[in-house]
């Protein structure tokens, strides 16, 4: 299991001060839930529709066009590395776009 706690300060967030709460990501055997101030979303990683990495962020591709943005500057070496080898795990050729831990 991986739990990830980035944190978020769009400048579009700050009108609503439960979106700028910290989102806790969790990747485990059953999926990816997000933890966030009023609730929590979890979706099995038949759900999960790919992922991908950029030099800033690891999007977790959702169902219906929705994504887990995690920013690559508040997460640790460690923990990255970590996210990446459990995305290639779970999603097989859908995290075809994650670079090697």
């Amino acid at each position: 299991m991986l739990v990830i706690t980035p944190l978020s300060a769009a400048r579009a967030s700050a009108k609503n001060p439960g979106v700028l709460a910290p989102i806790t990501y969790v990747f485990d055997d059953f999926g990816v839930s997000a933890v966030f101030i009023n609730g929590e979303n979890r979706a099995e990683w038949s759900l999960v529709r790919g992922a991908l990495e950029t030099s800033r962020y690891v999007f977790v591709l959702m169902q219906r066009g929705s994504f887990h943005l995690i920013p690559k500057s508040q997460v640790d070496e460690a923990e990255l590395a970590s996210l990446r080898r459990i995305l290639r795990s779970k999603l097989g050729a859908k995290a075809r776009r994650i670079q090697p831990a």
